[in-house]
């Protein structure tokens, strides 16, 4: 982590407290992973069509059945889609078969960074909304896992197979070691949990996902994944794990010999610890694309797994009752604070930031090159 960016994450986590009334200047008894769940919208994905020539019928619909992806009643993705018409402008930098799909990053700074491209198709259309991979981390996150680890192979039988070890034993001992959260009274009433709301349980538990990298169905996803950190694709010959968590939000990878019983402890211990900052940007890790209803699964309603129309293909995310167990709703507080008070929090507060971030730099740091293989 440069230098820089670590002063910028504690600017962005200090105004996050100063910004924050009493009662949410302070660590809630809310773990991070169901904080994530509940508040932290995903970040919307830029899906650009390029054309030309005008549209097809065929195409049209390909377009439509995008577009219609963010807004759909039962399985929403977090895309924003628009055709772009590049015939006026000639030198304009342009995929070269068009008409073509163009995935970016969510925008930072005013820019977002193109991760797929690829000719306009029923296929690809489905490929960028979900994929099997995304499915089930999205399936498990709904029915109460903590986190999905998503295992990147490599394709090297041995490392993988090794690292896919270490991971599966050690996400069972530490689901061991952790203890259920467990959310105070005033927490309750301060964020308006409603225990009989939802049918996601309230657990500690982690699952795993391998991925491989020559799988096309999974294309867009693991480009998604590699090209989230500007050094990951010099590691290419060495597994990768990324933990996901909430409404699919994923932290930065573990890589080769960083997969090791230390760095995965510590990695489940920041997604079950309480939340100490509820703003997510103040917080590490990215959003995936995902095509699931979280706010459907949080206000208990059970949905069936079936197709998005009008393409087919697409499996969307089903959820299955539990038994019913406390949760974050998803209401707003309007607690006021006093003066004293504030000042106070604001100085746990800033320690708390402090601690958090000295975490995060240990997490990170864990991804040298000498914990690469």
């Amino acid at each position: 982590m440069r230098i820089g960016t670590f002063h910028r994450m504690i600017a962005i986590a200090v105004a996050c407290w100063l910004a924050l009334p009493l009662h949410e200047a302070r660590a809630c008894t809310v773990p991070v992973f169901r904080y994530a769940l509940e508040r932290w919208a995903p970040d919307a994905y830029e899906v650009l069509v390029y054309h030309a020539a005008p549209l097809s019928e065929g195409d049209r619909a390909v377009l439509e059945w995008l577009k219609q992806r963010s807004s759909d009643d039962k399985f929403p993705a977090n895309v924003e889609v628009r055709a772009v018409d590049i015939s006026a402008k000639p030198d304009a930098e342009r995929p070269a078969e068009l008409p073509a799909i163009v995935v970016r990053y969510p925008p930072k700074g005013g820019k977002a960074e193109a991760i797929w491209s690829g000719r306009l198709t029923r296929e690809a259309a489905r490929a960028v909304v979900s994929s099997p991979a995304r499915r089930q981390a999205a399936l498990s996150l709904l029915e109460g896992e903590s986190a999905v680890w998503v295992l990147l192979e490599s394709g090297d039988r041995e490392k993988d197979d090794a690292a896919a070890k270490v991971l599966s034993t050690q996400l069972q001992e530490v689901a061991k070691l952790l203890s259920p959260p467990r959310i105070t009274d005033d927490d309750m009433t301060a964020y308006g949990i409603d225990r009989t709301q939802s049918k996601i349980p309230l657990k500690v538990s982690f699952s795993m996902v391998r991925v491989s990298r020559d799988d096309p169905g999974e294309a867009i996803f693991v480009q998604m994944l590699v090209r989230s950190e500007p050094d990951l694709h010099e590691y290419a010959a060495q597994p990768m794990a990324f933990p996901v968590f909430g409404r699919g939000r994923a932290l930065y990878a573990l890589v080769g010999r960083g997969i090791n019983e230390a760095n995965i402890a510590e990695a489940c211990a920041f997604i079950t610890d309480p939340c100490s900052c509820q703003v997510k940007v103040a917080n590490p890790g990215f959003d995936l694309l995902m095509a699931a209803d979280w706010d459907g699964a949080i206000t208990g309603e059970v949905l069936a797994d079936e197709a998005l129309p009008p393409l087919t293909g697409v499996m969307p995310v089903g959820i299955t009752e539990k038994t019913e167990q406390p949760v974050v709703s998803g209401a707003e507080t309007m607690a006021s604070d006093g003066g004293l008070l504030r000042i106070v929090a604001i100085v746990a507060g800033l320690g708390i930031v402090v601690v958090a971030a000295g975490t995060i730099i240990l997490l990170r740091g864990r991804k040298s090159r000498g914990n690469i293989g």
